[in-house]
Parts: structure tokens; sequence; C-alpha cells
């Protein structure tokens, strides 16, 4: 009962599936290709980047129906906190299940799914610089999940099986493509996006693909099955492309020992080449040749996370978290490109106050925050911007 009790208060991503979301899975072993030989060990690290954190926007989910998604400031230049600053800001709330927020130039984005609208603020103070209101020519709402940028444009993967693109100087929407079912990640990568298409409402009858769409053209070119229920979808800087994949959620609850599921595709064919077979990953976050992937149990209430070199695609540390600290149910993960910290959010039962944890990039605690409800998306600023 209290598994189901967690559940349906997690549940703000797939409305229809309250039954099953928080038992999440993936799919039988798929055998191991190949790895990668364009990675070479002595590959230099980028650049670093000089400036400091000045301040973090910490997007807070909520929870499905209540209307309660909220914007919190880190600020760390002056030691202070404020739970919502969107609210604060512009007089309003930001509206119903929060899913993605992200920075891109001067400006955050956060998609609001169940609101069905893109908040686009000013990322120096969180002022509003346009609502983006998403909705077919029948007066249905889109459902705006994830975002992504190329070369200028906004490209949102909508729960309607349709990707927007926004101009993002005059803000103004250009054009949809029809992808795959409930679409629930996308990244932008060789000219190309690529959208993890869930299926998510559709449940027993998932989606099993990842779209291929040309930015050029704005048409899908290519469908690449990588297994059901795929997720969040991120690309490399060596023209990959990993996706974790969730699998049937009913067949987790009911025991199955299958995790999650993680994959790579090959930006330049556009095919699968790789599964990971033994990586039962449910979310992950890429920075830089790392990424960071997290698993949790819903069943033994059990979390990990690991570190990933995307050049030799193996995993270098088995256990992230070096000093012990525990977390209850990590739920949102993103790395600050100032400073390399690592924040975690941690959505603890998804009904009380969630909290963040900032971790230095060797796996030691530096602090935590209270924040809202389900903290799950992460944007920065720099105190020199």
């Amino acid at each position: 009962m209290q598994i189901l009790m967690e559940i349906r208060m997690m549940n703000t991503r797939h409305a229809r599936l309250w039954r099953w979301l928080g038992r999440l899975g993936c799919v039988a072993a798929v055998p191991l290709l190949w790895a990668c030989p364009h990675k070479p060990d002595d590959e230099p690290e980028p650049p670093a980047v000089f400036a400091q954190t000045a301040r973090v926007y910490v997007l807070n989910e909520g929870l499905y129906a209540m209307n309660n998604s909220t914007l919190s400031c880190i600020d760390l230049k002056n030691d202070r906190f404020e739970p919502d600053i969107f609210q604060r800001v512009n007089g309003r709330g930001l509206g119903d299940t929060g899913n993605e927020l992200k920075r891109y130039g001067n400006k955050l984005y956060i998609c609001v799914s169940t609101s069905n609208t893109v908040e686009v603020l000013s990322a120096s103070d969180a002022r509003s610089l346009k609502q983006i209101k998403l909705y077919n020519e029948a007066g249905v709402g889109r459902q705006p999940r994830r975002i992504a940028f190329w070369e200028g444009k906004a490209y949102v993967a909508c729960f309607d099986g349709t990707v927007c693109r926004i101009d993002t100087a005059t803000l103004e929407v250009e054009a949809f493509c029809r992808v795959g079912r409930n679409p629930d990640g996308i990244c932008a990568t060789n000219g190309k996006l690529y959208v993890s298409n869930s299926g998510g409402l559709d449940y027993p009858r998932y989606d099993s693909t990842v779209s291929v769409v040309s930015v050029a053209t704005f048409t899908e070119i290519k469908r690449i099955d990588v297994s059901i229920n795929p997720y969040t979808i991120e690309a490399d800087r060596y023209g990959d492309v990993y996706v974790c994949t969730r699998g049937n959620y009913e067949e987790v609850s009911a025991g199955d020992p299958r995790g999650y599921g993680f994959r790579r595709i090959d930006a330049g064919t556009d095919e699968l080449v790789q599964c990971f077979d033994d990586l039962a990953v449910l979310n992950f976050t890429v920075s830089g040749d790392t990424a960071y992937l997290y698993n949790y149990d819903y069943n033994r209430k059990t979390s990990w996370i690991k570190r990933f070199d995307l050049r030799t695609e193996t995993v270098t540390q088995e256990n992230f978290i070096q000093d012990g600290t525990e977390l209850r149910t990590p739920y949102g993960m993103e790395v600050d490109p100032f400073s390399g910290d690592v924040y975690i959010g941690d959505a603890a039962n998804f009904i009380v106050t969630g909290r963040v944890y900032c971790f230095s990039a060797d796996g030691r605690m530096k602090f935590w925050r209270e924040t809202g409800l389900n903290p799950e998306g992460f944007a920065f600023v720099g105190d020199n911007e």
C-alpha cells in the first residue's frame, strides 16, 4: 500500500499511469555489441571556465493536477535561498507539472506540461519574458515535456506526438513536426534532433523508438528501435547519443529482476550500436566527458549513482558519493558548468518538501537545501553575467 501511495504521488510525468509510475523497469537484456574505437584515452579536456556560480535555479515539479510547480533560487553569492522566485517576481504561479528547466543564452525555458505552456524567463532575475501556450487546432493541449536547442531555435517535445520549433529571438512558434507516441526526451547534435518516443500513455502498448528529425527540413527522417519506453536522451561531443529506457512498469512491479536500460546510438549512421546490459539506468545527465548515471529501486528503496566515461564507455566510479551521504529518492541531476559541482534533487516520498544536495566533483557533499515538491531541474548563472 505504501508503494502504491508513493507511486500515485510521484506520477506527475505520465498522467494515465498513476497505477504504475514509480515501479519503473526495463526490458530484457540485449547482447553487448561493440566498444567505440574513436574516443582516445588521451583526448584533451575542454578548457576550464573561470566564472563562479552566482545563482542556481531549481525547478520543483509539484504534483500532477495540483497546480503547484515552483521555481526556487539558491543565491550562492549572498548565501540566500528563495523558495519560489517565480511567484515573487511575476506575481503568479508557474503552473501545473513543470517537467524541464533549461538555459539557452540569457534566457531560461521551462516546460510546464499540464498547463500546456513554455515559460521563457530572463536568466538574470527570473522575470517572465513570454508565456508560450501550446494547443492544437482543436484546442487540445500539446503537453510540452522536454526541450533542446540548435542554432537559435528551441525544439520542444510534446506529449501529443509532435516537436514544436520556437525562434529564440522572437519567441514565436514557427512549426510542428510529427514524431512517435508520447515523446519524453529530446536532444540535438550533428544537425539533427533525437526524440525518445515513450508511448507512456498507451500502456501496455509502449513505443520503443527514437525519432531522428532533420533540422534543415524539420521532418522525421528515421526511427531507431531502442527498447520499450525510452526516456532521457542526451548527446556527447564525440558523435554519440545515449538514451535510457524504462521498460514495462507492470513487470518490474511484479518482481521482474531486469533493470532499466542504457543504449548508445551513433549519430553519424543513426544506428543503435551498443546496449549496456549491466547498467540499470533510471536517469542520467551528461557533462563533458562524463555521464552521471543513477538508479532507484522503488521496491527495495535503494539507489546508486555512478560515473561513466563517455570516451571509453566504461564505469569509472561505482559509487559517486564518497562521504556516506544518503539520498532518499534521487529524482533529478545536473552538473554546474562553472564549478563542476553535481546537484541532485531528492523527492523524499513525493508529497513532502524535497531537498537539493550539492556535491563536489569528487563526490563529497558541500551543502543541501530544502526546496519545493519533487525537485528535478537545474539552471546556473555565473557571477560575471
